[in-house]
């Protein structure tokens, strides 16, 4: 089971970014960077044998899948060769038609850089709930916060990057769980300044809903019963069919049957069920990377099989109406700093590549505000511009997935029904 947070399990301990020196850094920059462009070319090889598969048959599906699958084999000898000492890197097959096929994901990466130009802890904390907002917004599944150098202060490391995934976490996680899984810090002082992000498991006590998110309480079970006892935010505890450690978080799926009953009874799920069996978008989780070269070698799915840059020197998807975002499982949009994805690529030497170059480290390289009015999008308006411009792209891929979801309806800020 997917934990929700990178570091859900141990949130007294500070988020802190594995620290390579600059030497040891420059050592794995190479290496690094192949095993990046070997995993995008696989990932590229496997989608291009599998739209060679749906081809009509006949002469040209037989060259064209011939040519795919050579092109796979080299790419998987490629990877085995560098990537012997590394993680091992999956691609994933898409599952078979006559399964249930997961919803496809978006994970969205910012830099930490962004909070340092805030000038005061106040504006810090309200400037990583506006990005908190946008994300929830546009149902992003993955928040990945990537140290970059650009305008970190000597020492400071990656403080900033902390910071904004600390409060991200925060504000994604229910109000009636935040008590027990965050202790008092300094980075939080200031987090009753934002707005809330008020996403669907945000539940109040007398919301009715299939599933809520809880935490496992240390309370006795029955000798050699296999269950655990959850706060999930009612007016009694929930009893659940797995024996899990206390204090960590969980989503919870109720037996309906018992919803009235003295005993409330369900099952720990893994976070994304409820969005792939009820169509309920159930929040993001937070990953710290070290680095650009982390945000894709440690993605949580085994890889992206489509990565989307943005930059004013992308292409321009506006003026362009033929642009079209592919198909994907697993989609990665990358936001740059003030200085733009450049002058991140630029500081950053984990994947060895010039501010010239950055444009082939994505699959696509966009512009989704040509003729801006003012010389930057700072990070808080790129992210609202370009999800807006990018939303009927990937309702488009994430529609044939989806399930019938309930709609909401609200009668006030405090108050809300299920249609």
């Amino acid at each position: 089971m997917m934990k929700r947070h990178q570091y859900a399990n141990d949130l007294t301990l500070p988020f802190v970014c594995a620290s390579l020196s600059t030497d040891l850094q420059k050592k794995k920059a190479k290496k690094a960077k192949k095993r990046a462009l070997d995993a995008k070319e696989l990932a590229d090889a496997v989608t291009e044998r599998q739209r060679a598969e749906q081809m009509p048959e006949g002469p040209d599906q037989g060259v064209a899948l011939k040519a795919a699958q050579d092109r796979e084999e080299r790419a998987r000898e490629a990877v085995a060769v560098h990537g012997k000492s590394s993680k091992k890197i999956k691609v994933e097959e898409p599952a078979p038609a006559t399964e249930a096929a997961s919803v496809p994901t978006v994970s969205i990466a910012l830099p930490g850089s962004v909070i340092a130009n805030a000038q005061t802890p106040e504006l810090k904390a309200y400037l990583a709930g506006q990005l908190a907002r946008a994300v929830a917004i546009f149902r992003a599944d993955e928040v990945i916060v990537y140290a970059d150098s650009p305008r970190r202060e000597i020492g400071a490391e990656d403080k900033y990057a902390v910071f904004l995934a600390r409060i991200l976490q925060y504000l994604e996680t229910p109000q009636y769980l935040r008590k027990a899984l965050f202790p008092i810090h300094q980075d939080l002082k200031n987090v009753g300044l934002t707005a809330p992000t008020d996403m669907p498991h945000h539940l109040r006590a007398d919301d009715k809903s299939r599933y809520r998110e809880g935490i496992v309480l240390s309370r006795p079970v029955a000798a050699g019963s296999q269950s655990s006892w959850v706060n999930v935010g009612l007016q009694k505890d929930a009893k659940i069919d797995t024996s899990l450690q206390p204090g960590v978080r969980v989503t919870v799926e109720f037996d309906e049957r018992t919803l009235d009953a003295k005993t409330l009874q369900g099952s720990a799920v893994a976070p994304s069920t409820p969005r792939e069996k009820s169509g309920i978008y159930w929040g993001y989780q937070v990953r710290l990377a070290s680095n650009l070269e982390a945000v894709w070698s440690e993605s949580p799915y085994g890889g992206y099989d489509y990565s989307l840059g943005t930059s004013q020197h992308g292409h321009d998807v506006i003026a362009d109406r033929e642009w079209q975002m592919p198909d994907f499982k697993h989609m990665l949009v990358v936001f740059g700093g003030l200085g733009g994805m450049e002058e991140v690529v630029e500081t950053d030497d984990s994947l060895g590549i010039s501010p010239a170059e950055v444009g082939g480290l994505f699959d696509s390289y966009v512009n989704v505000c040509p003729d801006q009015g003012s010389r930057t999008i700072r990070t808080e308006e790129a992210v609202l511009v370009g999800m807006s411009v990018l939303q009927q792209h990937v309702k488009r891929v994430q529609g044939p997935h989806e399930v019938g979801a309930k709609k909401i309806a609200y009668n006030s800020y405090n108050k809300r029904k299920e249609d």
